[in-house]
Parts: structure tokens; sequence; C-alpha cells
């Protein structure tokens, strides 16, 4: 296989100059999943043809970093060990303008047909031919010219990690009972959650000390993302019925 990447590599190269007249900024590219390896190997590839490339190894790294950067072009592998390939697309459909490309397994077509309904702009069969990859990217960057739709006002919930991120890209580490009522208002996004419910999801006894438990950890959870994430925390109170997170959340 490395004999052949490198031959594909080198016919590339023919192809580069054709595209060094049109493009005057380098397009950035983000690389979702796969191993350490897999993704070197791509961003030397890409890279080697005036794009700027970034790898990440999970869904939330993704996340993080389209809160801070704009990209013109997804690859997202679709064997993401915390994600469903196709399912990570549909979320990036709906948060960004950027080109998705999906890698698929060969011998897998409900893979790639999974990948076309979710929003993917193309599913390659993996490993992809560096050409074709070049050039795939190239042209869809080119088209799509770095444009996302505005996710800075996303936070980013990652539970299989517990953590929180901010829109600014920075992360704090949740406790249980931080987690618990952080899911438990996601869970209806932008809608008034009952004391009742978040109590019962804390396992508060639902009386006078119950709620003042609740409160005192809603402050905690504000202060901590004040001074760890330099953000106010969109908890807001709704007086005589619970709390609500009023801004764009996604939970992983």
């Amino acid at each position: 296989m490395t004999v052949w990447f490198e031959r594909e590599r080198l016919a590339s190269a023919s192809i580069a100059t054709s595209y060094e007249s049109d493009l005057q900024e380098r397009h950035a590219v983000i690389l979702v999943g796969g191993s350490v390896e897999a993704r070197a190997r791509m961003a030397g590839e890409l890279e080697g043809h005036a794009l700027s490339v970034a790898g990440v190894p999970t869904a939330f790294d993704l996340f993080r970093s389209i809160a801070t950067q704009d990209f013109a072009v997804a690859i997202v592998d679709q064997g993401l060990a915390e994600r469903d390939g196709a399912a990570l697309v549909a979320d990036l459909r709906q948060a960004s303008r950027m080109a998705i490309v999906l890698l698929c397994d060969a011998g897998d077509p409900d893979g790639r047909i999974k990948g076309y309904e979710a929003g993917a702009d193309l599913c390659l069969v993996q490993p992809a031919c560096p050409r074709e990859l070049t050039a795939a990217v190239r042209s869809l960057a080119s088209r799509r010219s770095s444009q996302t739709v505005a996710v800075s006002s996303v936070w980013i919930c990652d539970l299989a990690h517990w953590n929180l991120a901010a829109p600014n890209g920075k992360t704090m580490r949740l406790t249980s009972k931080e987690k618990a009522l952080v899911e438990t208002l996601l869970a209806q996004p932008g809608e008034t959650v009952r004391r009742s419910t978040i109590l019962h999801a804390l396992a508060y006894p639902e009386n006078s000390f119950g709620n003042r438990a609740l409160d005192a950890l809603v402050r905690r959870l504000r202060r901590k993302a004040f001074e760890e994430a330099g953000q106010e925390l969109p908890v807001q109170t709704v007086y005589g019925l619970g709390y609500l997170f009023s801004a764009p959340a996604r939970m992983l």
C-alpha cells in the first residue's frame, strides 16, 4: 500500500500547477477520526497542494475547532470510535456550510448511501486515491470558500468524557451532578425544564432542601463557566418553574 500511495502522490503532483494560478489563499481543511498515521498521511498529501490541514481524533474536538476557526472542507472517517460517521455528518451539516467528504469502508454501499442521505457532498471508499481526494477537496473548497454559518454561539457537551465546551473553544470538566444537570437541560433545548424533572434527574428530594441544593449547583456551574471558560453560562432561571439552557447547544 505504501508503494501504491507514493506512486499516486507523485502522479498527483502533475495536477498541482493547474490549480496554483486559480487559488490565491490556502483553503482550510479539517480531518476527523481515523488513526494518527492516516491523518498525517492525508495531511501531507493535501498540504502539498496549497491546502491548510488540521486533524482531530473525535467529534467533540471537531466542534471545538469549528467554533474558533473557519474550514472549507471536513473529511470525516466513517469509523469514528464514539460516533457513527453519518450521524456526525448530519450534525455538521446543520452547524456549518462546510463541504463534507465521508470516507467509507470498501464493500459498504449502505454506509455511502447513509452518508449522502445525511448530507455528505461526497463519499469515497478508503483508502482514497490521493489524486481523487486532492482534486475533490480543492474543487469543494473553491466553491465553499470557507463559508460557515454562525457556530460561535454553540455550546458542546461531550457526555462520554464529561466535558462542556464554550463557544470560544475552552473546555471545563463536569462533575457527575453538573453533567446530569446539563444533560437534563439539553434534552429540552430552548425550553423550560421544570424543577421536579431536574430534581429527579439529580436524585435530589422534592422539598426545600432539594431546591436549595439545585440552586447552589447552578450557581457553582455558572461561576465555573466564567472562571474556566471565560463565558457566561446560558442557564436562565424561570421563576416558579425551573431552568432553561437559552443558547444553541449540542450533545455528543
